[in-house]
């Protein structure tokens, strides 16, 4: 008897189950390779989940993520949102603040050389 292997194509997953692939990932527990094998049954993923990390919102362009590794990484930025489990400590959330207003502020400089750019 021929076994079939349960396989799936990445395009075959809902946006939902990408998100959670995305979520479990992003805890820092599974390397990318174990969580597609786990959701499609193949070895390969050729780049697709960073690719919808992208398309979802998680990371923009290389430059964020520099910027991110400089202040705080990304994986500790989505662990800070996922671990709700700890009381929220005032002081951890103006910390948290401080840290997002320099990121803000850096990313309207940053617009603001673009637009120069544009114009020049």
């Amino acid at each position: 008897m021929d076994k079939k292997k349960n396989t799936r194509t990445g395009g075959s997953l809902s946006w939902q189950e990408r998100e959670a692939m995305i979520a479990e990932y992003l805890t820092g527990r599974y390397t990318k390779a174990e969580l597609w094998h786990k959701y499609t049954g193949q070895s390969n993923e050729h780049g697709q989940l960073l690719n919808w990390m992208r398309k979802l919102g998680y990371i923009s362009t290389p430059a964020v993520l520099r910027r991110a590794e400089n202040s705080v990484t990304l994986r500790q930025q989505v662990q800070f949102v996922l671990d709700t489990e700890q009381p929220l400590d005032p002081q951890v959330l103006q910390k948290r603040i401080q840290e997002l207003e320099k990121q803000l502020e850096a990313a309207r400089l940053q617009a603001e050389g673009y637009e120069l750019m544009i114009q020049l």
